[in-house]
């Protein structure tokens, strides 16, 4: 049944095809989206000009409750992505980020709104590695590549446990998660922000 859905980060590629989708199905959308400099110069030509689209960022609570008024879903993708970025403008990603989500988990909790469902795009980086294979010591999950093997240009992984070389094999959702970097951290810390409050 087509309802009222929010896509936070709705300017950016996925958002905007997921906004597409969206009004496809015949579902009123809006669009909330800070218009990050880095990535839009102003509102970009390719939206979907069947969705409302309201400009805010998403650690002010005054713009959160403007876009989420009437809305019956949110789909959360907004971000400041880039898992290298990351690494170096730190204290931003994790203003933007955790504090985001953290603001918005607070107004739906607490704030008198109609929002019955809120969707949360995660990323394959919680993972960290993927899953091999290794001859010896069957599936294994290694974490970052050594010092020594990067200097010596050894790109391929190693078994952790027997030394012996091993086989990229797919990942399953059971996988441990071992982020390795601070965009990453923020993706499994929000899953799981998201995931505890639902259940409570």
């Amino acid at each position: 049944m087509p309802g009222k859905v929010l896509v936070t980060g709705g300017a950016s590629f996925i958002g905007s095809h997921l906004v597409d989708k969206l009004v496809e199905k015949g579902h009123a959308v809006r669009i909330f989206d800070n218009l990050e400099p880095q990535v839009h110069n102003d509102v970009p030509q390719y939206l979907n000009p069947q969705a409302e689209f309201v400009k805010g960022d998403v650690r002010n609570e005054h713009d959160i409750r403007k876009a989420i008024k009437g809305i019956d879903v949110i789909f959360h993708l907004a971000a400041a992505v880039g898992m290298s970025q990351s690494m170096y403008d730190i204290q931003r990603y994790i203003d933007v980020n955790t504090r985001g989500i953290a603001k918005l988990l607070d107004i739906l909790v607490n704030g008198n709104c109609s929002i019955e469902k809120l969707i949360v795009a995660s990323s394959i980086s919680i993972y960290g590695g993927g899953a091999y294979r290794c001859e010896n010591c069957g599936i294994i999950y290694p974490k970052l590549r050594t010092g020594s093997q990067l200097k010596t240009n050894e790109w391929e992984m190693r078994c952790p446990y027997c030394g012996n070389m091993v086989k990229p094999i797919p990942t399953g959702e059971d996988k441990p998660l071992h982020p390795t970097g601070i965009y990453a951290i923020y993706k499994r810390d929000q899953d799981e922000m998201c995931l505890t409050v639902g259940r409570a």
